[in-house]
């Protein structure tokens, strides 16, 4: 479909665009235009912490009705439900997903990727261990490439810390 929709777009180009269409923040962004929260059943600490707002549990849950459509009626009605679905919220999406492609460069994560991969022949490695400051829940990120410490992170937000740790690689040039 994103072959055929843009046809200029290099094979680098399209993949990024691939991973901007499904990645968590845009299947939230169907889930909320399909009020999917209002079917979502959430225990009393979510309740109170608002999950059904959450764009993990929203995108959670827009896969999860796809998976059981795909489950219940084939890969051609999954496929068609998918389609239906971006095409009528289009609007919220095409704008951003043609910018986001063209970018010269994609989100730090990979990036860095991308020129460690070329430099290095081997893919970046990020080790997380979980901790616990103030009563919440705190991931500790660090940053590895053939075998050296390029630095660490410490956030509440497992995907944010990696990309805050490769943006400080990227930044100080250490790859």
């Amino acid at each position: 479909y994103l072959i055929s929709e843009f046809p200029d777009f290099t094979e680098g180009e399209l993949s990024k665009l691939r991973s901007q269409l499904v990645n968590e923040t845009s299947l939230a962004v169907l889930a909320k235009n399909l009020k999917l929260s209002a079917w979502v059943l959430l225990g009393k600490g979510e309740m109170k912490e608002e999950g059904w707002k959450k764009d993990s549990i929203l995108s959670d849950t827009f896969e999860a009705l796809l998976g059981s459509i795909y489950l219940d009626q084939g890969l051609d009605m999954a496929k068609l439900f998918v389609f239906q679905v971006f095409k009528k919220f289009e609007n919220d999406f095409e704008e951003s997903f043609i910018q986001y492609a063209k970018r010269s460069s994609m989100d730090a994560k990979t990036t860095l990727q991308e020129i460690v991969m070329k430099k290095f022949k081997t893919t970046p490695e990020y080790k997380t261990l979980t901790l616990q400051k103030d009563g919440r829940e705190m991931f500790q990120v660090e940053l590895w490439v053939n075998n050296q410490n390029l630095g660490n992170v410490l956030h509440p937000s497992k995907k944010k810390a990696m990309q805050m740790v490769a943006k400080n690689a990227l930044e100080n040039n250490l790859v």
